[in-house]
């Protein structure tokens, strides 16, 4: 799944590579090696060289793209990680709230059960 612009285009990026490597294979498989424009063999020499470039630069890319996959997935678990303890938090902090208001309800009862014992007392 692609997570953000980026990520599209180091796929975009990958495919091409790829792509672009396998129309050189074709080309040196159909036509044999290219001859340049004043009719001479140039041994291939614009096709391994082009291919020599592309094929690291799209491993690489399939590197990045397994880091930055790595990376989004662990930016977005951070963030859920976050919003789970924000709401641990706040559904602590409601209890401590309501469990503050108790007590002083239990206070007041307990004072009014008190008072009510002593005057029957006296």
């Amino acid at each position: 799944a692609v997570h953000d612009w980026t990520h599209a285009f180091l796929l975009l990026a990958i495919v091409s590579g790829f792509s672009l490597t396998v129309r050189d294979v074709v080309v040196i498989y159909q036509t044999g090696c290219i001859t340049n424009s004043h009719g001479h063999r140039t041994f291939c020499l614009v096709e391994v060289l082009d291919t020599m470039f592309l094929l690291p630069c799209t491993v690489q890319l399939a590197i990045l793209i397994g880091a930055y996959g790595d990376r989004c997935h662990h930016i977005s678990r951070a963030a859920a990680q976050r919003k789970l303890t924000q709401s641990y938090s706040t559904m602590i902090e409601e209890m401590d709230a309501q469990l503050q208001r108790f007590c002083e309800s239990n206070v007041v009862l307990a004072e009014r059960a008190f008072v009510d014992k002593r005057r029957d007392f006296l």
